[in-house]
């Protein structure tokens, strides 16, 4: 066993030795790449895609007896696209039955005025001047320098009860007892 390792490793020191000793190999010629020369023609491919665009879809089905506007016609808020049915449609009538219903509904409502509408308008408008001066007046209060102001703060604290809001004054006047008033 002991002759097998030295074996070993003398083969090995001469393996080492026969590396470092040897001569390096001839170095690589650097050749010259030729220049290449590009085409005058450039290719390209693109997608063209509108900037605004919408898709329109009817949540109602029957026969389109009309279509109102052309293919890439600029149309107006409120003008028709097409028209469905006709006379022996009959969800055409139907429909025909439910917009006269409801245009006599909607005039039954405009005709409907009597005092309790006139009250309610009278209501709604003095609340309203209420609620003018009132805003009017908190602005008075918050920015009129003769009267004190307090800032309050909330902060929310972990407490071994549980997350708990406690109240901060930080800033305002104190009030004394022999006056009542702030300073």
């Amino acid at each position: 066993m002991k002759h097998i390792k030295l074996i070993t490793l003398t083969l090995l020191a001469l393996t080492i030795i026969a590396a470092c000793s040897s001569t390096p190999s001839a170095t690589p010629q650097a050749t010259q790449i030729p220049t290449v020369i590009a085409d005058d023609i450039t290719i390209a491919e693109g997608r063209v895609e509108p900037v605004q665009y919408a898709e329109i879809a009817f949540n109602t089905s029957g026969f389109v007896s009309e279509i109102v506007v052309k293919e890439g016609q600029t149309v107006e808020k409120g003008r028709p696209l097409i028209r469905l049915g006709n006379g022996s449609d009959t969800n055409y009538a139907t429909a025909q039955l439910e917009l006269a219903s409801a245009q006599k509904a909607w005039d039954d409502l405009q005709n409907s005025r009597n005092a309790d509408f006139a009250q309610a308008v009278i209501t709604l408008k003095n609340a309203q001047e209420a609620s003018e001066e009132a805003y009017q007046y908190l602005i008075y209060l918050k920015t009129d320098k003769q009267i004190p102001q307090n800032e309050i703060q909330r902060v929310l604290r972990n407490t071994p009860f549980g997350y708990q809001y406690e109240t901060k004054k930080t800033k305002g006047f104190k009030r004394t007892r022999a006056t009542g008033l702030d300073h």
